[in-house]
């Protein structure tokens, strides 16, 4: 990480709260879109009211109508005259996910939208085919890392790596295909560059690691819009869980910079989890255990809702071999606590969190 002077990190947190503020309001409904709809989209308008009104809730198609959009409705709209029955069924478990009456649009619809607009058809085909909301995530919220990073580029800071243990990892994840990890590891060994005694990178890649450090897919740029999109605490943890890293940073930073730098702590994933879901109309808990005093590995947060019957499901339980679980439901904030602290003897134990943010 890179060393950040007392004065600058403290303005930092206090900017990140000022966005958390702003983010934390209950939403409504988007009003659905009252253009003009191409032709084809009759089919869905007059055989299911329903998906027609949450397709124009989405956001993609509040901003208007492109010649891209149209096509991915044309897409969708064949596909409801081919797999009608499929296409009803996936659409009535997409629309249980989160509050209808809270929510500002239906999530997984968005997501298949989004397949529509990359014209991923055979991926499309088989959601609708046999329905499976992690299944349609996977596909459809893998970010466009070609926007981020060229793959041309990304061999060559690999080839040039100049620790040979450090390029036997990122040629694993090349192999591998896996480019989000190789970027994700890139910005951090980046981050840590100054702080080494050694260098991994040249000049070269060091240029063109930095021009990635801010870029991002535009779907996954603005925290609001992704606050937004996690309505559910099923979204909340499929999105801790595929697309951020646990980081013991040793300070609390809030979910805005979880968020921004893609890696944190379990409090900041408690306090994303928390605002996301006040965002979608839920009754939000957040706890820290500790089980050692002042050490923060002797500790853990984790934050969730509170049913309808007053049991308590953990949505954000972020660090566990460095992946979120979501677990429960618990009957009491006490069975919580046992769960947070993997069952050590608690010394001390808060609602919130001991470390906010800016505090250390």
């Amino acid at each position: 990480m890179i060393a950040i002077k007392p004065r600058v990190y403290l303005l930092i947190i206090i900017f990140a709260n000022l966005i958390t503020c702003a983010s934390c309001s209950t939403t409504r409904p988007n009003e659905a879109f009252t253009g003009n709809y191409p032709k084809h989209f009759d089919n869905i308008l007059i055989s299911n009211p329903l998906l027609a009104k949450e397709i124009g809730k989405l956001p993609e198609i509040q901003n208007g109508l492109t010649e891209k959009k149209v096509t991915a409705l044309k897409i969708l709209c064949d596909l409801y005259v081919n797999q009608n029955d499929s296409f009803n069924n996936a659409f009535d478990q997409m629309n249980k996910i989160g509050k209808p009456n809270v929510r500002k649009f239906c999530t997984p619809l968005q997501a298949l939208f989004w397949l529509a607009e990359d014209a991923k058809l055979d991926e499309i085909a088989s959601v609708l085919d046999d329905y499976n909301l992690e299944r349609l995530l996977t596909s459809a919220w893998k970010e466009n890392l070609a926007l981020i990073m060229p793959k041309s580029d990304m061999k060559y800071v690999i080839d040039n790596i100049r620790v040979e243990h450090q390029k036997d990892f990122y040629k694993k994840k090349w192999a591998e295909k896996d480019y989000g990890e190789i970027i994700y590891w890139l910005k951090s060994d980046y981050r840590s560059e100054s702080n080494r005694s050694y260098k991994l990178f040249n000049y070269k890649s060091k240029r063109l690691i930095k021009k990635i450090m801010k870029k991002k897919d535009p779907r996954w740029s603005e925290y609001n819009l992704v606050l937004e999109r996690l309505n559910a605490p099923e979204l909340v943890h499929f999105y801790l869980n595929t697309k951020l890293h646990y980081v013991d940073t040793g300070k609390t930073r809030g979910g805005y910079l979880l968020f921004e730098t893609g890696e944190g702590c379990c409090i900041d994933a408690a306090y994303l989890a928390v605002q996301a879901l006040k965002k979608a109309g839920y009754k939000t808990f957040m706890r820290h255990v500790m089980w050692i005093e002042n050490t923060p590995s002797g500790g853990h947060c984790v934050s969730g809702i509170i049913l309808d019957d007053g049991r308590y499901l953990i949505v954000s339980d972020f660090g566990l071999h460095r992946r979120n679980r979501m677990s429960g439901p618990y009957d009491s904030l006490e069975e919580v606590d046992k769960y947070a602290a993997r069952f050590n003897s608690i010394v001390n134990r808060t609602d919130g969190t001991f470390s906010p943010p800016g505090s250390q």
